[in-house]
């Protein structure tokens, strides 16, 4: 099979009459009957509901009612995603049966924009991790996908969605997407609301979109934004970026990248800011002490939460061993410790603020993982797998506690598997963020690389 569509190419193919809404969720259907026992990336799928909706859109269509960029566009909702009707499990065994009586809001935005709605993809267990059992990685199917959204990721990079939605704690948007090698992008904090998807930790959780390119994000961020943003993403997309600032991330923090993985960003930025120098904005922070920092709001946060909605401890032996363990160890943070976490992330915020300023600078390049995807094997392995969840946290919590945008975007190979860069904007630059990101798609072909997998 030739190309995958992206939301872009698919909608000029609907207008111009090459395809149909119901082409093309066949086409999805298809892929995901191909691939899924061995991918393992969507927890429920909607057939019967994608068709119907895709016959409205082509219905709508014909008659001349446009909704937009995504009007007959496949997507896939992460399984955190309340929908109304539909099994929403946040892949869990607590929630295996709970069928939402509500759309969250995003659901209801993409629905009005006129999405298809092929089903819910497969989420580490609450968000609560960056391995997602049991999705596999289409570039190799004996690693992970990544998480938390690694169903998300997984089935964007394999076809069998146009693009997905995902959420982004500590890096769950970007660490699955670099390890699929698609694009992900962490808006700035509140710009999507999240009301109606469930929570890991409610100060640090972002909603925002999986796809194939940096457009197809800014598409969807046309159409979930808050109202106040919406169109503001999009438009601008191929205005030049002359007089925006770049600079490489540098320092010790920046270091933690193997080589290779070093190597093959510092090459990539070359492309797009050819004049960036090095920066080390972490100079004034004790990284180790904001992952502590980090830790000590989102486990207390997502306690909070399951307490509150009766799930623990009353149905503590439904949860998996290692999500249990959080909940146990969370209870032995003290509101004190808490309370320490949060002010310290206003200085960290208020010091990365004058150290944009110091540095001159817009838009930050750095690495988006620090290792390659791991094996599935490795991650199982007790005596491994702590490490490298912490290793695949560490270049994305960051810009969670900071709130501002992130993006990643595939920017090569490493041993046959995907590496991933990140343009880091200032708060509330979430289009800066996107049309750099374009322009270094306009000027490379790393999106436009397929797995093998999805060549059924």
């Amino acid at each position: 099979m030739g190309d995958l569509w992206t939301i872009a190419s698919a909608g000029r193919a609907l207008r111009a009459g090459e395809i149909s809404a119901t082409e093309l969720a066949r086409a999805c259907l298809d892929r995901i009957a191909a691939q899924e026992d061995r991918l393992h990336a969507f927890v429920t799928i909607t057939a019967e509901r994608a068709l119907a909706d895709a016959e409205h859109a082509d219905a709508e269509l014909r008659a001349g009612q446009d909704r937009g960029p995504l009007h007959g566009i496949p997507l896939a909702l992460k399984d955190l995603v309340e929908t109304r009707g539909i099994r929403t499990t946040a892949g869990s065994r607590v929630l295996a049966d709970y069928v939402p009586e509500d759309d969250a809001q995003i659901a209801l935005d993409l629905a009005a924009a006129g999405c298809v709605l092929l089903g819910k993809t497969n989420t580490h267990e609450f968000a609560w991790g960056v391995f997602t059992p049991p999705t596999r990685n289409p570039w190799d199917d004996a690693r992970i996908a990544g998480g938390s959204s690694g169903g998300s990721a997984a089935a964007v990079a394999a076809g069998e969605t146009v693009a997905a939605i995902g959420t982004d704690t500590g890096g769950s948007i970007r660490i699955p997407s670099a390890c699929c090698g698609v694009s992900g992008f962490k808006p700035t904090y509140g710009r999507v609301s999240t009301r109606g998807i469930i929570p890991l930790s409610d100060s640090l959780d972002h909603a925002g979109p999986i796809a194939r390119t940096a457009e197809d994000c800014a598409l969807l961020m046309d159409a979930i934004a808050l109202p106040e943003f919406r169109g503001t993403h999009a438009p601008h997309l191929n205005d030049a970026l002359d007089g925006v600032r770049f600079r490489l991330l540098a320092g010790p923090w920046a270091t933690l990248p193997t080589a290779q993985i070093l190597a093959t960003v510092r090459a990539a930025a070359c492309i797009l800011a050819p004049d960036a120098t090095d920066y080390d904005a972490f100079a004034p922070f004790d990284i180790a002490q904001a992952f502590s920092d980090y830790r000590s709001i989102q486990a207390p946060e997502a306690t909070e939460y399951h307490e509150t909605r009766g799930w623990y401890p009353q149905r503590a032996e439904r949860y998996t061993p290692a999500t249990r363990d959080y909940l146990e160890r969370a209870g032995q943070i003290t509101a004190v410790k808490y309370v320490r976490a949060q002010l310290a992330r206003q200085r960290m915020q208020q010091i990365w603020a004058q150290q944009c300023e110091a540095a001159q600078c817009d838009l930050f390049l750095a690495p988006t993982l620090p290792i390659l995807p791991p094996t599935v094997v490795a991650t199982e392995d007790p005596a491994q797998a702590q490490g490298l969840r912490e290793a695949l946290l560490r270049l994305t919590f960051p810009f969670n506690m900071l709130g501002v945008p992130a993006l990643t975007v595939p920017c090569g190979f490493a041993d046959g598997l995907p590496v991933g860069m990140q343009i880091i904007g200032r708060w509330g630059q979430d289009a800066l963020v996107l049309r750099a990101g374009h322009a270094f798609q306009q000027r490379t072909d790393w999106h436009n690389s397929q797995p093998v997998t999805s060549d059924v």
